[in-house]
């Protein structure tokens, strides 16, 4: 699939049909745009159309998973819709209405932003932008999961010769745990929104959930993360195990187990209501953080109680950027995890301080980690795994 749409000079989309029966052509308007003179005093030319000639039309397509790779690896693409053609390519996007292009002066409800996507060079800051387009698509089959989008990915490693691991990028992983479920674009929660069954990915990975996704876009290029991140990060990811269904890293998973070592893993609870501000309560201290907060699951109740959770700090919040982490629960093997949700920071708030009442302790190591270290500076460190 990489191969034909990669190699291809020109593809033709029927971007606005149904089903492969009814193709690219459709009735529509034949004088959809006439010329007028300015009644001013400079007399000049104008091109006029119907106010609705500045949508894109419907974007059938779009709603195809499949097709999200096959749009990125195509050089040059006619999209036909209901409305006028589209054309689209690493460096022009033009139509009907503008055959030489958007003007950069065009206002923004005159630019066709669907049809102006960006294509080359393809390298990991790309992979946000790819992962919520794909996502907001559907699939058939729960299974094509990473089958559907491992052309793009298996591009963008030999490009940056990173490493990928189920839906995510080897050299900034820790950053890359850091996405959420996009609720806001979604009608109805209880279909779109749920953990995919059966078994696709681990929970730590987005392909393991049905619904749109956004990620953290802060990846940097080249391969390593810059110092003021690394200073920030209170993970650091020890060891990837990743068990595929066949003989490929852009294939479907069968397991996936990820080791972390952790500054602090905390125990609190979670005051949260769909649209509105949630704060995290640690431990047993009545002073709340504000926080966004996102779960997963669509088996929490929005307007319940609190919600017990593990949390861990992924990365702490500063002048510059937000800190954020994952909300986890304990499976039956001691020291592993799985994840159930994320927040954000909104003010930065003291790990030291929220330690002392929400600290998970090494007292009960056997059931809390996989095992404690203590370093040079006789700092406790804790290994977790995630799956």
């Amino acid at each position: 699939m990489a191969e034909v749409y990669g190699g291809a000079d020109l593809n033709i989309a029927a971007t606005s049909a149904n089903d492969a029966s009814e193709g690219c052509f459709f009735n529509r308007k034949k004088a959809w745009r006439h010329q007028v003179r300015s009644s001013a005093t400079d007399g000049k030319l104008y091109d006029m159309y119907p106010d609705y000639y500045s949508n894109d039309g419907p974007d059938r397509l779009a709603t195809r998973a499949w097709v999200v790779q096959e749009r990125y690896l195509s050089r040059r693409a006619l999209h036909f819709t209901e409305l006028q053609v589209f054309w689209e390519c690493d460096q022009h996007a033009a139509s009907e209405i503008f055959p030489a292009g958007h003007s950069p002066t065009a206002p923004l409800d005159m630019v066709h932003r669907n049809f102006a996507l960006q294509k080359r060079p393809l390298s990991m800051t790309s992979w946000p932008g790819i992962v919520n387009r794909y996502t907001y698509a559907t699939l058939t089959r729960s299974t094509d999961k990473l089958v559907a989008i491992g052309g793009l990915a298996q591009i963008i490693q030999d490009n940056m010769n990173d490493s990928y691991v189920a839906g995510l990028w080897g050299s900034c992983l820790e950053i890359q745990l850091g996405w959420c479920m996009n609720y806001r674009t979604t009608v109805d929660r209880s279909k779109k929104n749920a953990r995919i069954r059966p078994y696709t990915a681990p929970t730590w990975s987005w392909a393991s959930m049905r619904g749109e996704i956004l990620m953290m876009d802060e990846i940097t290029q080249p391969k390593k993360l810059d110092t003021e991140t690394l200073d920030q990060l209170c993970i650091q990811v020890q060891n990837v195990n990743v068990k595929y269904v066949a003989d490929s890293n852009f294939g479907e998973v069968q397991e996936a187990n990820l080791r972390l070592r952790c500054d602090a893993l905390l125990y609190g609870s979670v005051e949260y209501k769909q649209w509105e501000n949630q704060k995290i309560y640690f431990g047993s201290s009545v002073h709340a953080v504000d926080v966004y907060a996102s779960f997963d699951c669509v088996d929490i109740d929005p307007e319940g109680p609190l919600i017990s959770v593990c949390i861990l700090p992924i990365r702490e919040h500063n002048a510059s950027r937000a800190g954020f982490g994952l909300f986890l629960e304990r499976t039956e093997k001691p020291g592993e995890y799985q994840r159930i949700g994320f927040y954000k920071n909104k003010v930065a708030f003291h790990m030291a301080e929220m330690s002392k009442t929400g600290r998970i302790t090494s007292e009960n190591s056997d059931s809390n980690f996989v095992r404690v270290e203590v370093d040079a500076d006789g700092k406790e460190e804790y290994f977790i795994d995630l799956v």
